[in-house]
C-alpha cells in the first residue's frame, strides 16, 4: 500500500490549484483547450481514413492488388502502435503539451509526404511516419482533455474529444468526394497537411501544459506557468506550489498482472482486441468495397461519410446514455450491433441505398462502441494503475487494428466475396460481445487512494 508524506489535509487542499480547477466552473480558456483536443482528434480521424478514401484511385492508377493496399493500411496502424507504446510515454518527461505539438507536426509532415508518393512502397513508408504521429497524439489528447476539465464536465470533455474522430472522417469523406473528382487523390493528403499546419499554430496558443503536470514536475518556471494558467481561467494567482505528494513503494507497472487484477486485464484486452478488428476492417475497407460494387471513388467516399456521420451521432448518444443506463448493456449492444451491421453490409448487394444504410448502421455502432471502451477501461483499472492498464489494453487493441486491414486484404485476394469476408471480420465483434457477457463492469471509475495527487479533485465536491 502506498503512503503519501505530503500534507493533504483540508487547508492544503483548499490552496491547491488542482483542486480549485477541479471544483470551479469551466472557463472559456478551458473549453478552448478541450476543443483543441477535439480538433486534433478530428485530424486523427481524417488522417487514419485518408488513405482508405483514396484507395480506389490508387488501385486503378498503380494497378496494385487489394492485398498490397491492405498492407499499406496496416503499416500506418503499426506506426500508430509504435507512437502509442513508445513515443507517448515521453510526455511524462518532456510534457504532454510539448509532445502533442511534436506528434502533430510529425502527422502533418507525413500527410504532405504522402501526397508526393510515387509508388506503393514509398506510400507505405510515409504512412508509417504519419501513423507514429497519430498514435502519440491519440494517447496524449485523452488525458489532456480530462485534465483541462473540472470534475463535473470531465466525462463530457472526454466525449467531445472522442467524437472528433468520426467527425474528422466525415470531413475527410466530404473533401475526398470533391477532391477525387476535381484535384486527384494527392489533393486529399494536401488538405490534411494544411489542416495540420493550422492546428500546430493553434496549439501554440490554446494548448497549455496541464496544471497537474506542472505541479508534479516542478520545473524552474512551474509557479509562473501555473499562475498564468490560473489567470487565463479567471482565478487569482497562488504564492507557492502545494507540497508534492511523495509516494513510496509506488509505481508498479506490472501490477495489472497481479493475481487480483490479471483476469480483468486479460478479459478486457481480449474484448477490445476482437472489437477493434471489426472496427478497422470496416473503416479501412468501406471505400474499396463500395468501389468494387461498381461505384466511382467519389461515391465510395460519400458512403464512408455516412458511416462516420452516423458514428458522430452514436458516440454522442452513448456518451449521454452512460450517465443514465448501465454501461454493460450499452457496450454489449454497441459491440454486437457492429458485428451484425458489418455482416449486413457485406450482403447488401450492389444497391447504393442498401450499401449506404448498412454502412451507416455499422458506423453508428462502431463509434459508439469505441466511446464505451474508454469508459470500460476507466471502470476496470483503479486510478493508481489506470495508465498502465489503459496502455496495455489499448496497445493490444492497436495490434488488432494493424492486423485487420491486412487480414481482410489477404481474404479478398484468395477470392472470397464481400459477404464472406464480412462474416469472418464481423464475426470478431460478435465474439467480443459474447466475451462481454461474463465481464464484470464496475458502477463507476475506481479510485485507489483519494489522497494521492491523481485524485485530489475527488476529495472536494464538484460545483
Amino acid at each position: 500500500m502506498s503512503s503519501v508524506t505530503a500534507n493533504t489535509g483540508p487547508a492544503a487542499l483548499a490552496s491547491d490549484p488542482r483542486v480549485l480547477l477541479s471544483n470551479s466552473p469551466m472557463s472559456l480558456f478551458q473549453w478552448a483547450a478541450v476543443l483543441t483536443t477535439f480538433a486534433m482528434s478530428a485530424l486523427d480521424g481524417f488522417d487514419v481514413l485518408a488513405v482508405t478514401l483514396v484507395a480506389p484511385s490508387l488501385l486503378h492508377q498503380w494497378h496494385v492488388n487489394p492485398a498490397a493496399l491492405g498492407l499499406v493500411f496496416s503499416v500506418g496502424l503499426v506506426g500508430m502502435a509504435f507512437g502509442s507504446f513508445i513515443v507517448a510515454p515521453l510526455g511524462d518527461v518532456a510534457g504532454r503539451r510539448t509532445l502533442a505539438r511534436i506528434a502533430l507536426a510529425v502527422m502533418t509532415v507525413g500527410m504532405f509526404l504522402s501526397a508526393r508518393a510515387n509508388g506503393i512502397a514509398v506510400l507505405a513508408l510515409y504512412r508509417l511516419i504519419t501513423g507514429v504521429g497519430i498514435g502519440a497524439v491519440v494517447a496524449i489528447i485523452n488525458p489532456l482533455a480530462a485534465e483541462y476539465a473540472n470534475i463535473r464536465r470531465r466525462e463530457l470533455a472526454i466525449g467531445l474529444m472522442a467524437v472528433g474522430f468520426p467527425l474528422g472522417g466525415v470531413l475527410g469523406g466530404l473533401s475526398a468526394a470533391y477532391l477525387l473528382t476535381h484535384g486527384g487523390w494527392r489533393a486529399v493528403f494536401v488538405v490534411g497537411g494544411v489542416f495540420g499546419l493550422v492546428l500546430v499554430a493553434a496549439s501554440m496558443v490554446l494548448l497549455p501544459e496541464p496544471i497537474a503536470f506542472l505541479v508534479e514536475r516542478r520545473g524552474p518556471k512551474a509557479l509562473a506557468h501555473v499562475n498564468r494558467f490560473l489567470r487565463r481561467c479567471g482565478h487569482p494567482s497562488v504564492q507557492s506550489l502545494p507540497p508534492r505528494a511523495e509516494v513510496k513503494a509506488a509505481i508498479r507497472p506490472f501490477e495489472i498482472f497481479h493475481a487480483s487484477q490479471l483476469r480483468a486485464t486479460v478479459h478486457l484486452s481480449a474484448i477490445l482486441f476482437l472489437f477493434v478488428i471489426t472496427v478497422y476492417f470496416f473503416l479501412s475497407w468501406i471505400p474499396l468495397m463500395v468501389a468494387a460494387a461498381g461505384f466511382t471513388p467519389s461515391v465510395a467516399a460519400r458512403v464512408a461519410v455516412m458511416a462516420n456521420l452516423s458514428g458522430v451521432v452514436g458516440g454522442s448518444l452513448i456518451g449521454w446514455a452512460a450517465g443514465h443506463v448501465p454501461l454493460k448493456p450499452l457496450s454489449f449492444t454497441a459491440v454486437l450491433g457492429l458485428g451484425l451491421g458489418a455482416i449486413l453490409f457485406g450482403y447488401s448487394g450492389g444497391h447504393l441505398l442498401a450499401l449506404t444504410l448498412t454502412a451507416a448502421l455499422a458506423g453508428f455502432f462502431a463509434h459508439s462502441g469505441m466511446v464505451s471502451m474508454h469508459s470500460l477501461i476507466a471502470r476496470t483499472f483503479p486510478s493508481h494503475m489506470r495508465a498502465s492498464g489503459a496502455g496495455f489494453a489499448l496497445g493490444v487493441g492497436r495490434v488488432g487494428s494493424a492486423l485487420a486491414p491486412a487480414l481482410a486484404g489477404y481474404l479478398f485476394n484468395t477470392g472470397m466475396s464481400r459477404g464472406q469476408v464480412s462474416v469472418v471480420m464481423g464475426g470478431s465483434a460478435v465474439l467480443s460481445a459474447l466475451l462481454m457477457l461474463s465481464f464484470h463492469v464496475h458502477g463507476r471509475a475506481l479510485v485507489a487512494n483519494p489522497s494521492t495527487s491523481e485524485d485530489l479533485g475527488a476529495v472536494a465536491p464538484a460545483v
